[in-house]
Formats: structure tokens, sequence, C-alpha cells
């Protein structure tokens, strides 16, 4: 498998759910959960006629796709891996230590430090690592208006995420063939036009492609980096996407892992699937971050419920090599 990267400037505000499953729209997240994406790719694929190409690849992991993380400018950010450390793993400075338990993200440049420190070989400094993702992106609330004629138009609130300049979110593919790469990037392309996360209607999600690299190919870092921890062996696996073991690899999956459950609902989008909004059914994922010493193949699951046809939540693994 060889594994390209994907930076997306973002043209329009994107707006993002929140994991919580609360009702409203005010929230936003400065993120794209992998089914999420996934799962919009498989659309765009169904209005090609592609979708048994797309599906197949994915279950046989001949695409693998990781969730979209922030960047600024050269520097990537990974989430912070879910472990127990050994040691303390940051100064006994209470406002460091604050920091260090807000943080959802490691900057690539330091992920080495971090993970030096979860084995205990030093402290890691999270004040650094806190400056360099601030500013990466604002989430706000934007208000608008439905009109209902002739009377009684109604405001509503709606969380937003805009990116700062030279900003935005990037994720790693992995193919099995230079096949799988140009379906995977003719879909991408129509999904920049139609946008991603929700409120898509209003021009929320458009984006474009800043940068495209082979991580085998591209000299330098971060991409060397990532590539060693992508294709060499390690003896832990850190998730970048969300992902599910199957049942019969569930408890060889969590025996001595570190994960976090991540609550996936949601409504169903596709017009044809019924003639009413139908909800998805609930499941619960491992978070982004989340550490195994079992590689599991995962599953794609079908939520569907009561629907025309079925709906598929990509829960297969993508997985980032780490030593621990």
């Amino acid at each position: 498998m060889f594994y390209c990267l994907y930076k997306l400037k973002f043209l329009t505000p994107l707006h993002v759910g929140r994991d919580s499953g609360s009702a409203g729209l005010e929230g936003s997240q400065v993120y794209v959960h992998s089914d999420t994406f996934i799962s919009a790719l498989y659309i765009e694929s169904r209005k090609i006629g592609k979708e048994n190409d797309f599906y197949g690849a994915a279950e046989d992991g001949k695409i693998a796709i990781s969730s979209l993380f922030p960047y600024r400018g050269d520097e990537l950010f990974l989430p912070k891996p879910i472990y127990a450390p050994r040691t303390d793993i940051t100064s006994v400075s209470p406002e460091k230590y604050k920091l260090f338990k807000k943080l959802q993200y490691i900057p690539l440049s330091m992920f080495g430090d971090y993970l030096r420190s979860l084995r205990g070989e030093g402290l890691f400094d999270a004040g650094r690592a806190h400056e360099q993702i601030k500013s990466v992106a604002r989430v706000e609330t934007r208000t608008n208006v439905a009109i209902q004629h002739p009377k009684d138009n109604l405001p509503y609130y709606v969380g937003i995420t805009t990116f700062a300049r030279d900003c935005g979110l990037y994720f790693i593919a992995g193919y099995g063939s230079e096949e799988e790469q140009e379906v995977t990037e003719q879909l991408i392309g129509q999904l920049s036009c139609s946008g991603i996360g929700g409120k898509r209607s209003s021009g929320y999600g458009k984006f474009e492609i800043a940068k495209k690299a082979l991580l085998d190919k591209e000299p330098g870092e971060p991409f060397c980096s990532l590539y060693s921890m992508l294709s060499e062996r390690h003896n832990t696996y850190m998730s970048l996407n969300l992902s599910l073991a199957k049942d019969d690899e569930l408890d060889r999956a969590v025996e001595d892992g570190y994960f976090i459950l991540v609550r996936r609902g949601g409504f169903v989008e596709s017009e044809k699937y019924s003639n009413r909004s139908l909800k998805k059914k609930l499941i619960y994922a491992f978070g982004e971050g989340s550490c195994f010493k079992y590689a599991y193949k995962g599953c794609i699951a079908d939520v569907s419920q009561g629907g025309r046809h079925p709906v598929y939540r990509f829960l297969k693994p993508f997985f980032l090599g780490v030593n621990l």
C-alpha cells in the first residue's frame, strides 16, 4: 500500500456537529471524523455509478482514509495518543498541566518528544505545543433566519469553523493501486464542490486541495516521519480514524488497549432511503488516538433502520505505528 497526504483549504466556513449528539446546530468542531468523510465520498460515488467499486475497495483494505486533522503551514497535528504514561510527563507547574489536559493534538514536530515522555524518558513541553495549535481556527455562532412566508420568520443559530490563513485540514489516504487512487481523487474533486460537514445547502464546507504529496516520494519532513510510522513495524498501533473491531476481534483488540468511545448517530441524507427523515442506527466506535497492541481489521457497518437501501458507516481502521 502507498500513502498520499492531502491538505484542504476551505473556501467557505465549515460546520461540524458535536460528538455528543445533542440537539441544535450551535456548536462546531475543528476536525472531521473519517466515517463522515468516507460516507460523503461514497454518496459521491453513487452519483457516477461507482459505489460498488468504492465499497469493494474499502472492504478489501485497498482504500484507507484517516480523519481530517488541522495543519498550520508545514506543521501537521496528530491526535494526542490515548495512553497511560509511565511517569508524570509534564513539569509540576499546574498551569502547564492544565494546558496538557486541554491538548487534543500534538504537533508532528514534537510527536517524538511526546512518545518519549510517555515512556518515561523526559518531560513534554505542553505550553509550546499549545502555542503552535492556538488560533489555527475560530469557532463562532452565526445567526440565520428561516423564512416562513408571509410571517413568523424565525432566527436560528449555526456554529461555524473558520480557518486562519495558511491553515486548514489534512488527511492521509492509503491505496492498494493507482486505480483506487484515481477513483478516490475523482470523488474528492466532486465533493470539493458540494462540500463536507453540515449545512451544505447554505454553502458551507467547500474546499480545494492546497497540496498533495506521496509520502514515499516527498523529501524531508514531515513526510518522512509519517511514512516511517505508517510503513515500518512498531509495538503499538494508534488509530488515525474512527474504527470498530469485528465481534470476533473485539476481545483481543481491547486487551492491553487504551481507547475512547465516540458516539455516532445522525440522520440518513439519501432522498431515496425514505419519504421522511429517519435516523441511523446508533453505534459507538473507537476514537482517534486510541492505542492498541493488536491491529484488527475492523468492519463496515450497516446502520440502516427500515429504509429502502443499506446505509454504511465505514469503520475500517487506519493505524499509525508508535513505540510505547
